[in-house]
């Protein structure tokens, strides 16, 4: 019978099959867990591809405004 794990373990295991795919100490045997674990693989790529848009977008839209301030700075004399 398995032992079961803590909180800590789980998301050691998660995070560690989230990275690398197939590379964790966790390994799924049954059909039902590697479709979870190819599900939980395209959800933590999703998460984190939409993350680094949302924030190379802010980075831009930062930039332009501050140039315009400067602009506006410079013209006002």
């Amino acid at each position: 019978m398995p032992s079961r794990a803590g909180a800590g373990t789980a998301t050691d295991g998660g995070g560690g099959t989230m990275a690398i795919v197939g590379a964790g100490d966790f390994t799924p045997h049954t059909k039902p867990t590697r479709l979870l674990f190819l599900f939980n693989s395209l959800i933590g790529i999703s998460v984190m591809s939409l993350t680094l848009t949302c924030l190379m977008q802010v980075h831009a839209a930062l930039q332009r405004r501050n140039v315009l301030a400067v602009n506006i700075h410079f013209l006002s004399g």
